[in-house]
């Protein structure tokens, strides 16, 4: 019963995903047909932040500070290399989680079917892995390097802001508003971890069939 709960699960994540890189693909081709571009969100960070004295409403005792340092850039910009960009970076986002997904679901239907170790289990286990921590590395790379392409072509109305990618330098007398980027590790640790897995499923597979040569 639970082995077809975690198919199930894994069914429903595939169609998701899926479902999602086709979404993300139509509104991409939606938008150059029309002749606008898709539109972008950014987490930016302020340097240097703003900060203000917090005081308490009685006395005017000092009780903190308040920091402005975070902002959020939602536009839509971007020329046709940017697009296509953005078109790759959704199909290797979806494609490779969904590889991901569904090596682990032929993994998951041997194991139902009484074969742990399979032969292929462990190439499953394989795939899975290396599809996780190439998504990972994917991610950080297109976070850093796409608004490289796009934050030439604007600017702030008023200014007073720089609009920088996240590895840049400081433009001196301005607040640079610089692309806050998070190297998040989820991905890469649990690809790392299906890649021992699929080691530890190819050490059983071996010893299956030694003690099969030896009956």
């Amino acid at each position: 019963m639970k082995s077809i709960i975690l198919r199930w699960t894994l069914n429903i994540g595939i169609s998701l995903v899926a479902l999602g890189t086709l979404v993300g693909m139509g509104m991409l081709v939606a938008a150059a047909v029309q002749g606008e571009p898709l539109q972008t969100t950014l987490a930016m960070a302020l340097d240097p932040s703003v900060a203000h004295q917090i005081v308490l409403r009685g006395g005017g005792a000092p009780a903190g500070t308040l920091a402005i340092d975070h902002a959020t850039l939602t536009i839509r910009a971007g020329r046709l290399g940017y697009g296509l960009a953005q078109g790759v970076d959704i199909l290797a986002s979806g494609g490779l989680l969904v590889l991901a997904l569904v090596s682990l679901r032929r993994l998951t239907v041997r194991i139902a079917a009484g074969s742990p170790f399979h032969d292929g289990n462990a190439p499953c286990l394989r795939t899975a892995g290396v599809a996780l921590i190439a998504l990972s590395l994917w991610t950080w790379v297109s976070a850093i390097l796409m608004p490289f392409a796009l934050l030439p072509e604007i600017k702030v109305s008023d200014g007073r802001f720089a609009l920088l990618p996240a590895i840049s330098s400081r433009v001196v007398g301005m607040t640079a508003a610089r692309v806050d980027v998070h190297l998040d590790i989820a991905w890469l640790m649990g690809g790392l971890f299906l890649l021992l897995l699929a080691e530890a499923f190819r050490t059983g597979c071996n010893l299956r069939l030694d003690s099969e040569a030896i009956l």
